[in-house]
Formats: C-alpha cells, sequence, structure tokens
C-alpha cells in the first residue's frame, strides 16, 4: 500500500476514536497512541472488554441512515482524510448479552479490496446462507451455547440436524468450541458477522 494512504488511514482512525469520545464528553479518555496503519491483511482490533473506558463511543456510523455520533462524521472524515480511489472503514462498540464487549475497527484500501480474490471468502459466506444457521448464530450469541439449549428453540429441528448445521458453522469458522459440546463466536469473527447483518438491514 501506498505509505501517504496508509498514513491517511491511520489518521483517519484516530479521528474516529475522537469522535467516538465525543458521545460523552465528561469521560473522555486521554488522547491514544498513533495507530499501526493498515496493512493487506486488515487494520482491526477487537477487544473482550478487559480495560475499555465506559465513556467510549456509540457502533459504528452508516452513510445511509442518521450519524449515530455526533458532529462530523466518519463519512465526512474519509472524504478529507483518502484520496481516491477511497477505503473501506468499520468500527463498532458491542456489549454482548452475557455482557462481554466486543470492539473493533477496520480499513481497507479499495485497491486491495478489488485486487483481492473474492472467490476465497465464497465457503465462509456460503455457510451463512441457510436460516437454520443464522438462527443457531443468533441464539449462541442470546447465551444458548448447548446442543440442548438450541434444541429448547422451536424450528431448529432435531439435535441431528443441529449437530449438522454447527459441524459446518464450526468448520468454516463461525462457531469454536471452547469446552465439550459448548458453541460460542469466536471475537474476531464477530465484527464479520455482525458488519454482514448491518449492511443487509
Amino acid at each position: 500500500m501506498d505509505n501517504s494512504l496508509a498514513e491517511r488511514l491511520a489518521r483517519l482512525e484516530q479521528r474516529l476514536s475522537a469522535l467516538e469520545s465525543t458521545t460523552h464528553p465528561a469521560s473522555r479518555p486521554a488522547p491514544a497512541a498513533p495507530p499501526t496503519p493498515p496493512n493487506a491483511a486488515a487494520a482491526s482490533g477487537v477487544a473482550n472488554g478487559a480495560g475499555a473506558s465506559d465513556g467510549a463511543g456509540a457502533s459504528a456510523i452508516s452513510a445511509i441512515g442518521p450519524p449515530i455520533l455526533t458532529g462530523e462524521t466518519l463519512l465526512e472524515s474519509l472524504r478529507e482524510q483518502v484520496s481516491q480511489p477511497g477505503a473501506v472503514l468499520s468500527a463498532g462498540r458491542v456489549t454482548l448479552p452475557n455482557t462481554q464487549l466486543i470492539e473493533w475497527q477496520n480499513a481497507h484500501p479499495t485497491t486491495e479490496l478489488l485486487d483481492h480474490d473474492w472467490s476465497t471468502r465464497a465457503s465462509a459466506l456460503a455457510a451463512l446462507a441457510h436460516p437454520i444457521r443464522l438462527k443457531l448464530l443468533q441464539e449462541i450469541l442470546r447465551g444458548r451455547t448447548s446442543v440442548t439449549a438450541l434444541g429448547e428453540v422451536e424450528g431448529l429441528g432435531t439435535s441431528g440436524q443441529i449437530y449438522h448445521h454447527l459441524r459446518h458453522l464450526t468448520a468454516e469458522g463461525w462457531l469454536h468450541t471452547p469446552t465439550r459440546a459448548t458453541y460460542t463466536i469466536p471475537a474476531p469473527r464477530l465484527p464479520a458477522l455482525l458488519t454482514i447483518l448491518t449492511a443487509l438491514q
């Protein structure tokens, strides 16, 4: 990636952090150290809530609906900081039903997105293309992490059918089993899942 573009994206991420802090000015955290410029993999961070400030901002800004954060929007910052052909940014701050806090911030230059082989993402996306699997992910996120608990949800099928879908989701990285017979969504995959669902709203 061009160094000047990397620097502009890094500055833009700094401005995003500053925008988030304006949601609660009284509890604004001290300025953070300059972030590492984004690379081809992604400039992303996923936190589990440890040491997070209670005064941090809301979730990602949408260019379609009304801005969640007040003042200058992320889109305006993007226009000022990043030259053509631009970049795609996403950010979020989500407290899960189990009180775990997930925060992330991603920046991808347009050229890298367009040059990447999209076909390599086909199997991961295909794993989501089933209503039962999406319902399973939703229920797991709500706290039903065992097959027994999932079997109590109407419409998910038999335990054998549930295991079939869980195996498929696990094989594609959307689930993992931290303990025997318990399923959770890996923290690095949660931003991707929520971003996909948000984009389809």
